[in-house]
């Protein structure tokens, strides 16, 4: 006679997730070189994968629209994401991450300025405390699915 086991599924958590992040300083490394320090509470639990670690910076809409960062914090954001219509999608940008202070909720990148697309940040209006987004590495785990 057999014995069939059953077992529970595992919640699998998707190996990137959405942190809502704001600028807390700049550092003008040269005149088209920028550091930019985020920080939120959410970067406690900021995954740190090593070298080349790459994140996804969600800037305000061109609309004028702010961050709906609660949109990118669902496993499935990137396809919600390429679902809306051009005008009302954030740009998306993505950056190396120069150092991970998870302790004092701080991520710092470095930004290149190029004068007027969207990923001069600086020309944008994303200043000091304004909220945005960052999708980035979560903490790796027994039950993480790469996407």
């Amino acid at each position: 006679m057999s014995t069939a086991t059953t077992v529970a599924p595992t919640r699998v958590e998707p190996a990137y997730r959405g942190f809502e992040v704001r600028v807390a300083r700049t550092r003008r490394l040269s005149p088209s070189f920028l550091r930019m320090t985020f920080t939120g509470p959410d970067l406690a639990d900021f995954g740190t994968a090593g070298l080349d670690q790459r994140i996804k910076l969600v800037l305000p809409a061109a609309c004028g629209a702010p961050v709906d960062v609660a949109r990118f914090t669902d496993p499935d954001w990137f396809s919600a994401w390429r679902q809306l219509p051009d005008e009302q999608r954030n740009p998306l940008r993505t950056y190396t991450v120069r150092a991970v202070r998870p302790y004092e909720h701080e991520v710092d990148v470095d930004v290149v300025l190029h004068g007027v697309d969207p990923g001069a940040v600086t020309t944008r209006g994303c200043g000091l405390a304004q909220l945005i987004g960052c999708a980035c590495a979560a903490p790796a785990g027994p039950a993480v699915r790469w996407c």
